[in-house]
């Protein structure tokens, strides 16, 4: 078991008071829509941390709009799709995906246009139509997923959801929609079984599926395990990513006290993020690592 000096110590109750500062700070809700905090787990290094029911995990990517008269790609996930949804490339190909018709597309194209101006009644609306019309448009159950669980519609939500993966056992977003559901109610076994069943599909890309992924095996204190995800997701998002995994890195190698690595991986935080929100909270703990002796740094055994 650790043992805390009395400026350790200290810093730990402060950054603990934080923690639900920072998570309100990155994303409150607003008028029951989606919200995006500014990083998951929070800054505090504490376990404790848990989204709210109405945040995603954690949300790096803007939605775009759809153009309604291109047609999708079969593996391209619809522009309207959030994280960890999108960005996402699997090299699958299922036949229901190509023979959705025009009627059931019109109404995808409409829901995805809604959701992205956040009239989410709207868009479920429409999505309830277009999945009717086709009851495999496994995409339009993704969307639906993700709009009725913005909506605090929780068991609507993991029912589209579910749908969508039992219409389509290869289309990799329906896990994933799954596993955002699961990580928003804590149910950290389930989000890493599923985004284990992701990765042993070998996605050609899918940086939520290593993210969400690390965050179970965080949470669930299997460390070696979440580290090797988020240096795999490292690999393959986009520099607005980057900062979030530096920070979930550090808290990985202060939970195993290896604070040469810890500080490692905060100086580069701050690199990309220096006016971020959990940035002076990153600072301090630099700072008291930087103070501490160099033999507690590269012999303590982890707690």
């Amino acid at each position: 078991m650790k043992v805390f000096s009395n400026s350790a110590a200290t810093l730990f109750m402060a950054l603990m008071l934080v923690a639900p500062l920072a998570a309100q700070k990155g994303g409150g809700k607003s008028g029951g829509s989606h919200s995006i905090p500014t990083a998951a787990p929070s800054a505090s290094y504490n376990p404790g941390y848990r989204p709210s029911s109405t945040e995603s995990v954690f949300d790096p990517y803007p939605i775009t709009r759809p153009d309604p008269a291109k047609p999708l790609l079969v593996n391209e996930q619809p522009p309207c799709f959030r994280w960890p949804m999108n960005p996402l490339l699997s090299g699958t190909v299922n036949a229901k995906r190509m023979d959705v018709p025009a009627s059931a597309q019109e109404k995808f194209s409409r829901a995805c246009n809604a959701a992205r101006e956040k009239k989410l009644s709207v868009a479920e609306e429409s999505l309830d139509k277009a999945v009717k019309l086709y009851p495999q448009f496994s995409a339009a159950w993704v969307l639906l997923g993700q709009v009725a669980a913005d909506q605090g519609h929780n068991e609507k939500a993991a029912q589209a959801c579910t749908t969508a993966r039992n219409e389509d056992a290869t289309y990799l977003p329906g896990y994933l929609c799954l596993a955002d559901i699961a990580a928003r109610q804590q149910r950290w076994s389930e989000v890493a079984e599923l985004t284990n069943q992701v990765l042993g599909m070998h996605p050609i890309k899918a940086p939520a599926a290593f993210y969400y992924n690390c965050l179970a095996y965080f949470y669930l204190r299997q460390f070696p395990a979440a580290e090797k995800s988020a240096l795999n997701a490292m690999t393959n998002v986009p520099k607005q990513a980057e900062p979030q995994i530096h920070l979930l890195l550090a808290k990985i190698y202060e939970q195993e006290n290896k604070r040469d690595l810890e500080a490692e991986q905060l100086r580069e935080y701050l690199k990309l993020a220096p006016n971020a929100v959990d940035a002076p909270i990153a600072r301090q703990i630099l700072k008291q690592i930087n103070s501490e002796p160099p033999a507690r740094n590269a012999t303590a055994e982890p707690r």
